[in-house]
C-alpha cells in the first residue's frame, strides 16, 4: 500500500497536468469579425517557435511615434475578440499588436499552458526588434495576465508598462479545479514556470495597471486582491481599478462603455509618454475596518470624485463614492465585519453627477444606457427561470439551466421587461449601444413567441429592427459579447420568421418572411466571403513563414 501511495503521488502530477492542459483552452479557428469590418489595416507577421507558427497583426496609428500595445488574450476565442479594442486604441494614438496563441485562429500547433510564456516572449521580442518601435506596453487578459507579468519581468529593459485585466491567480484556480490538498501536492508540477503572479507583481519595475471586476466569478477578486495589496509596496507605480458591478473580461468594457478606453489610455499616456497623473489615489487599508482613508496626489484638483472598493476576506467587495480634496485625508465609512485584504481607489475618467447625499454617479449617457441593457439582461435570466446568470460579462456558457416558468409567470416577466426597455429608451440611445438593445428586444420577442403573444412578439421585433444598425459588424465594441462578435443574419431571420408565424395579417406576415429570406442570402454571401478571406490569410501566413525560413507543416505538427 505504501508503494501504491508513492506511485499515485508520482503519477498524479502528470495526470492533472495533462487534464488541465486539455480543459484549459477553448480555441476558435474561424473568424466572424475581421479587420476590414472596422476599417483597420492589418500588417501581418509570423513568429516561428518550436512546434508552432504564431500569427499576428500590427495596426499602426499615424501619430503613435512607434508606441505600441501588445495584447495577450485569454483561453477562448481568438484575436478577433480584441479588434474593437484595437480600433479604439489606434484612434487614441497607439499602435496595437494582436496575436493568436498556438492552436488559436491563424496560428498553428496545439494549445499548451507551458508554451504561453515563451510564445508571448517571442512575439514581444519580434515587436521590439521592429526599428519603428519606441515604447512597448503589454496587456494581459485573464489567462493572458500571468503571461504579461512574466514576459514583462523577463524583458524589463524593453517593456515600459503592463496592464492586467481579470488577473488569474494560478494556484487559486488549480485549487478550485482539483481541491486544495491535491493542488498542494501537484502545484509544483502543474503550474508552468513563470506563472507566479504575486512575485512578478511585487518585483516589476514598470508601472502596472490592474483592472478587475468586483463581481468576477471566473477569476475571483479575493485572491487577485491579495496580489494587488502586496504589489502596492512595489517601487514602481501600481494603479488599481476595481470596477463596481462588473464581471469577467470583457464585461468591464461592456459595462463601462467609453470610460473603459479612457481609463486605459490615461494610464498608457502617463506610463509611455510621461503625461501627468492628475489624480493619483492612495488608500490606507490599515485604517479601522469600518473605514478607508483616501489621499490624493499633488496634481489632483479640489472635489475630485473617487470610487473606493474595500475587499474583505470571504466576503463580497464594498464600494463607496466620495468627493475628495488634495492635501486632506478623507475617511470613507464601510460598515461590516471581516479582515480587510485591501482598499483600492480610482478616479473616473468620465463626467460624474453629484447626488443629494454628497456621493456621485457616472453621468455619461452611453454608460447609463449600457448599464440598463446589461442589468436587464441579467434580470431576464434570473426572473424568467431559464438559468442563473453568473455575471453579465461571463455569460458564454457559464449559466445553469433551471425550471421553465409557468406561462403566467413568463407573461408577467415579459410585460415588465417591455416596460423597463421602453422606460430606459426615453430620449433615445447612443448609436454604440443600439445593437445591444436590439438584442434584448429580440430576446423578448422569442419569449413572446413561446407564449403565443402575437401583439407582444410583433411589437418587440419591430423595436429590434428599428434599432438594428445598418452595419452590425462595424457597430461591435470590445466588451459587447465575448461569445458572439457581430450578429449572424440567419439568426435574426429565424427570430423574424418565428414572429411571422404568429402574425394573422397575411401582408405583414409575407413582408417579414421576405425580409428573413433576404437576410439569409446576406449571411450566405458573408459566409462565402469569410471562407475566401480565411483562405487568403492562411496563404499569406504560409508565404510569410517561407520568407522567414520556417516550415509551416513542421511548425504545426499536422496538416490544418
Amino acid at each position: 500500500m505504501k508503494q501504491l501511495g508513492w506511485l499515485l503521488l508520482a503519477v498524479l502530477p502528470g495526470c492533472v497536468a495533462g487534464s488541465l492542459n486539455e480543459r484549459a483552452f477553448y480555441p476558435q479557428a474561424e473568424f466572424r469579425l475581421v479587420p476590414e469590418d472596422l476599417n483597420l489595416e492589418a500588417e501581418a507577421f509570423v513568429v516561428p517557435v518550436e512546434g508552432a507558427l504564431l500569427h499576428a497583426w500590427r495596426f499602426r496609428a499615424p501619430e503613435s511615434g512607434g508606441d505600441v500595445l501588445v495584447v495577450c488574450g485569454g483561453n477562448s476565442d481568438n484575436k478577433e475578440l480584441f479588434l474593437p479594442l484595437a480600433r479604439g486604441v489606434v484612434d487614441a494614438g497607439l499602435d496595437v499588436v494582436l496575436f493568436d496563441a498556438r492552436g488559436f485562429g491563424l496560428s498553428t500547433g496545439e494549445p499548451d499552458l507551458w508554451s504561453l510564456v515563451p510564445d508571448g516572449a517571442a512575439v514581444l521580442q519580434r515587436v521590439c526588434a521592429d526599428p519603428a518601435t519606441r515604447h512597448v506596453a503589454v496587456f494581459g487578459v485573464s489567462l493572458g495576465s500571468p503571461v504579461a507579468l512574466a514576459v514583462a519581468d523577463r524583458m524589463a529593459e524593453r517593456i515600459d508598462a503592463v496592464v492586467v485585466e481579470s488577473l488569474l491567480v494560478p494556484r487559486h484556480a488549480l485549487a478550485q479545479e482539483i481541491g486544495g490538498f491535491a493542488a498542494f501536492l501537484t502545484g509544483w508540477a502543474v503550474i508552468p514556470a513563470g506563472f507566479d503572479v504575486a512575485d512578478h507583481a511585487r518585483e516589476l519595475e514598470q508601472p502596472v495597471l490592474f483592472v478587475h471586476g468586483a463581481e468576477d466569478e471566473l477569476t475571483e477578486l479575493e485572491p487577485a486582491a491579495q496580489v494587488f495589496a502586496a504589489a502596492r509596496t512595489a517601487r514602481a507605480p501600481r494603479a488599481i481599478w476595481i470596477a463596481a458591478d462588473a464581471g469577467h473580461a470583457p464585461g468591464i468594457a461592456g459595462l463601462y462603455g467609453g470610460e473603459y478606453l479612457a481609463q486605459l489610455m490615461r494610464f498608457l499616456e502617463a506610463a509611455l509618454r510621461g503625461a501627468p497623473d492628475h489624480a493619483r489615489v492612495e488608500v490606507d487599508w490599515n485604517a479601522p475596518q469600518e473605514s478607508a482613508v483616501v489621499e490624493l496626489g499633488p496634481d489632483a484638483v479640489a472635489h475630485t470624485p473617487v470610487e473606493i472598493t474595500l475587499v474583505r476576506e470571504l466576503a463580497g467587495p464594498l464600494s463607496a463614492r466620495v468627493f475628495a480634496d488634495p492635501g486632506h485625508a478623507t475617511a470613507v465609512p464601510f460598515p461590516g465585519a471581516g479582515a480587510v485584504i485591501g482598499a483600492f481607489g480610482n478616479v473616473p475618467a468620465g463626467e460624474v453627477a453629484k447626488r443629494a447625499d454628497g456621493g456621485w454617479e457616472r453621468a455619461a449617457p452611453e454608460l447609463e444606457a449600457e448599464r440598463a441593457c446589461l442589468a436587464l439582461e441579467e434580470w431576464a435570466y434570473e426572473r424568467l427561470g431559464y438559468g442563473k446568470l453568473l455575471r453579465v460579462g461571463d455569460v458564454r456558457v457559464f449559466y445553469r439551466f433551471g425550471e421553465e416558468p409557468a406561462p403566467e409567470q413568463l407573461a408577467a416577466a415579459c410585460a415588465e421587461a417591455r416596460a423597463r426597455l421602453e422606460e430606459t429608451e426615453e430620449g433615445g440611445l447612443p448609436p454604440d449601444v443600439q445593437m445591444a438593445r436590439a438584442e434584448l428586444w429580440r430576446a423578448l420577442a422569442r419569449r413572446c413567441v413561446e407564449l403565443g403573444d402575437e401583439s407582444g412578439a410583433g411589437a418587440a421585433i419591430e423595436r429590434a429592427l428599428a434599432l438594428f444598425p445598418a452595419d452590425p459588424f462595424a457597430a461591435v465594441r470590445y466588451g459587447d459579447a465575448s461569445w458572439q462578435l457581430g450578429v449572424r443574419m440567419d439568426d435574426l431571420a429565424a427570430d423574424v420568421e418565428a414572429v411571422a408565424g404568429l402574425i394573422r395579417d397575411a401582408d405583414r406576415r409575407a413582408e417579414l418572411q421576405r425580409m428573413a429570406e433576404g437576410w439569409r442570402e446576406v449571411q450566405q454571401e458573408r459566409d462565402l466571403w469569410l471562407e475566401d478571406w480565411l483562405a487568403r490569410q492562411r496563404a499569406e501566413r504560409d508565404r510569410l513563414a517561407t520568407a522567414a525560413g520556417a516550415s509551416v507543416s513542421e511548425a504545426e505538427g499536422r496538416p490544418q
